[in-house]
């Protein structure tokens, strides 16, 4: 990784060598070699689904007081 501006955070060496491992279990795969976990992705979906009605919150409250200060 190159930094373009000197304003770039240039990571450290420790960081650019550590990789995440993602350790799979053969015993947790189906017959079919899915291993995907439907509790695991709802979980997911739950809170991606939390942090979008957060943002497009704050974003509507936001305006709401631009449009307010506006008047």
């Amino acid at each position: 990784m190159t930094t373009t501006n000197p304003a770039h955070i240039t990571p450290t060496q420790d960081e650019l060598t550590s990789a995440r491992v993602v350790e799979n279990d053969a015993s947790d795969q189906t017959l079919s070699g899915n291993s995907v976990h439907l509790e695991q992705e709802m979980i997911k979906l739950g809170d991606v689904n939390r942090d979008y009605s957060m943002s497009t919150n704050i974003k509507r409250a936001i305006h709401q007081m631009m449009m307010s200060a506006l008047k």
